[in-house]
């Protein structure tokens, strides 16, 4: 009877618990997400992004780090959540809180400039520095990254000197010499492009924070049918099944470890991942010759191939087909789509039909109309043909919703 009373005692304590959960992430979502997500910036990166996805699905924006709004967690705005500032390699808890602190008392940070000269190396290291710069910490500041990359060393150095000199009472009545940050010029050049930025980010937070190299694949990859990292690692808690299945995904590869087979026959295993994990994709000797040219790494990629689950191992791709990225976009904008709707929904049919006017061309894909509620497939009558690109792809995505665009085979 004790024990009865105990279970009974105990289910209720995690029935109130959840309650409470279930109450606060759905009348304050954003500062419950904000909460779950600082204190599992020490967990890594995987969980972190995972509920940077659920926002997003749920359209609250991830807001970047910027200097002179982020703070040690993550923090609530009006906008969406701000990303925290102890997310930064090579900054500690002493660094974020000078930042912070400095900011508070003495207002904004105006420039780079403006940020060496006021905080101390002991403050925040040099290597500190170049991190939140990579990040995009001072984005709108005046200078652009490689601009600040460009000059930021000298600019610690000469801000440690006037601090020396300020100390042994040395600073001449004018404030400082042309070395100092004042007058230390940082010359004007053109950004780097956009794909070292994304890198520089992942280098700095261990993750991409504007953008993603999977962006532009992104809408053919679910018009598509592919996949994502994250459902390969829960289909292998659901049924061992999945094992067998043929998958299509799109990937970036981050790793290449060439080897050879039992047969001396050459091979390589691919460290990839995607926006939600990272998985990795065996390429066996009959595929390596055609697969090898496009493994490199920070290479976008399509896969084909069976998800192999083995025990407590994390799921993993046999691939039996791979290619760029680039020719998968192109080879699936050259496809038919099929738009399933509901013939009850005209907001949603209206918006399909002014997209596909604006776009219609002489020639190129057919759209295809799929009425779900009354399994009927039909054709707009003044719509032909249209224009498919990236753009349009997504559009209707948004238009009809997730899930309802498809590609078709000619």
């Amino acid at each position: 009877m004790k024990e009865s009373r105990t279970e009974t005692t105990h289910a209720a304590a995690y029935a109130n618990i959840s309650y409470q959960t279930a109450y606060l992430k759905y009348h304050f979502y954003k500062e419950y997400m904000s909460a779950l997500m600082s204190v599992t910036l020490s967990e890594g990166v995987d969980k972190l992004s995972a509920y940077m996805n659920d926002c997003k699905r749920t359209g609250v924006k991830i807001l970047p780090i910027d200097i002179n709004r982020s703070t040690r967690s993550f923090i609530a705005e009006a906008e969406g959540i701000r990303f925290s500032l102890l997310a930064v390699r090579c900054l500690g808890e002493g660094a974020v809180n000078a930042i912070v602190n400095e900011r508070e008392q003495n207002g904004n940070y105006r420039d780079i400039r403006d940020f060496c000269r006021r905080l101390s190396a002991r403050d925040v290291s040099v290597k500190a520095v170049e991190q939140l710069i990579k990040c995009g910490a001072f984005d709108g500041l005046g200078y652009n990254r490689r601009e600040m990359l460009s000059v930021y060393e000298v600019l610690m150095s000469a801000a440690s000197h006037e601090q020396r000199e300020r100390l042994d009472g040395q600073l001449d009545f004018f404030g400082m010499n042309s070395g100092e940050p004042v007058s230390q010029p940082i010359d004007r050049m053109e950004e780097f492009p956009e794909h070292m930025l994304l890198e520089y980010e992942k280098e700095a937070v261990g993750m991409y924070l504007s953008g993603h190299p999977l962006d532009h694949l992104e809408a053919a990859a679910e018009a598509d049918g592919c996949i994502k990292v994250s459902e390969m690692s829960s289909a292998a808690e659901v049924s061992d099944k999945r094992d067998a299945q043929r998958i299509g995904i799109v990937l970036t590869v981050t790793g290449v470890k060439r080897s050879k087979s039992s047969k001396n026959e050459p091979m390589c295993f691919v460290t990839c991942e995607d926006k939600t994990g990272e998985t990795e994709v065996i390429v066996f000797p009959t595929l390596y010759p055609a697969a090898s040219p496009v493994l490199t790494e920070g290479a976008s990629v399509f896969a084909v191939g069976r998800v192999s689950v083995r025990g407590d191992e994390p799921p993993k791709l046999i691939a039996d087909f791979i290619d760029s990225g680039e020719n998968y976009l192109a080879d699936r904008l050259r496809r038919d789509i099929c738009i399933r709707l509901v013939s009850s929904d005209s907001a949603r049919i209206a918006a399909v039909k002014e997209l596909a006017l604006k776009y219609r061309s002489a020639s190129g894909s057919r759209l295809i109309l799929y009425f779900s509620d009354r399994r009927v497939k039909t054709r707009l009558k003044d719509v032909e043909y249209i224009t498919l690109d990236e753009k349009l792809l997504e559009e209707f995505i948004v238009a009809a919703g997730s899930g309802n665009v498809r590609f078709v085979k000619r």
